[in-house]
């Protein structure tokens, strides 16, 4: 009798395991996360998890050139990267802010814009696309940009500052 309610103890604490396994799994992937940290990718699906790691080492790779100011290091890895997984949001919204450096707004504007088609609540994306919009005079639409930014993430003090 015992043993059958030690069998039984543990096979409901594989189940409530399970359980919290799954209800994590969904969270994240309701906030638009990918397991790696890499945002969304929605052109080939679900990246391997080599594919997910190889990305973020590049893209963080990527963002030491663009701290250091080695902005065509930074650009040729994001582009390669963007060649590799063009649905990836994070690599689109790293380019954009590089070509933003070098005073490349259009290209800027355009790898922005890709972002938030892969992921429309990227903050990051939203404020890169409103700076953009900024110095091109539209300053109805940067506004908007910055508004739903504020939305999404309240606490991000450059859609505020922007």
């Amino acid at each position: 009798m015992r043993e059958s309610q030690g069998r039984d103890g543990l096979a409901m604490r594989r189940g409530r395991i399970a359980e919290w396994g799954l209800l994590l799994l969904l969270f994240a992937a309701q906030a638009g996360c990918s397991w790696a940290g890499v945002r969304r990718w929605s052109d080939k699906g679900t990246p391997t998890p080599e594919e997910a790691t190889q990305a973020q080492q590049t893209i963080e790779h990527a963002q030491e050139a663009i701290d250091r100011g080695d902005l065509g290091t930074a650009r040729v890895e994001l582009i390669q990267q963007v060649a590799r997984t063009p649905g990836s949001a994070e690599a689109q919204q790293r380019l954009g802010a590089v070509y933003q450096l070098e005073g490349q707004m259009a290209e800027a504007k355009d790898c922005f814009s890709r972002a938030l088609k892969c992921d429309p609540d990227y903050v990051d994306a939203l404020i890169g696309l409103g700076q953009v919009e900024t110095q091109e005079g539209d300053a109805e639409s940067a506004l908007k940009r910055f508004e739903t930014a504020i939305e999404i993430d309240p606490h991000r003090t450059q859609a505020h500052f922007s």
